[in-house]
């Protein structure tokens, strides 16, 4: 996958990379597939397509990780806020 494609994959959705990601897995079917069926000519696509499945499997888990952390973050701050409150209340 080249670098221009990589760039591209960061900058989309989650849900453009789960759908991007199902694409990919269905034709990695089917190139194994076709390659048991001895119809594949090109076998190095197998391998190339695996490798760029578990390229969008990472960049997806990172956007993943990345949402849950902001998501977290914004929890702990409204706590914080809610006890900065709660004490403000109290005196």
């Amino acid at each position: 996958m080249k670098s221009q494609e990589l760039k591209e994959l960061h900058g989309k959705t989650t849900g453009e990379l789960i759908k991007l990601l199902k694409d990919a897995e269905v034709a990695f079917m089917k190139l194994k597939l076709d390659h048991q069926q001895n119809k594949l000519e090109n076998t190095s696509s197998i391998s190339t397509t695996r490798k760029n499945i578990a390229i969008m499997q990472t960049i997806l888990n990172m956007k993943q990780k990345s949402e849950n952390k902001v998501k977290a973050d914004e929890l702990v701050a409204e706590k914080a806020k809610a006890k900065k409150a709660e004490k403000g209340g109290k005196e």
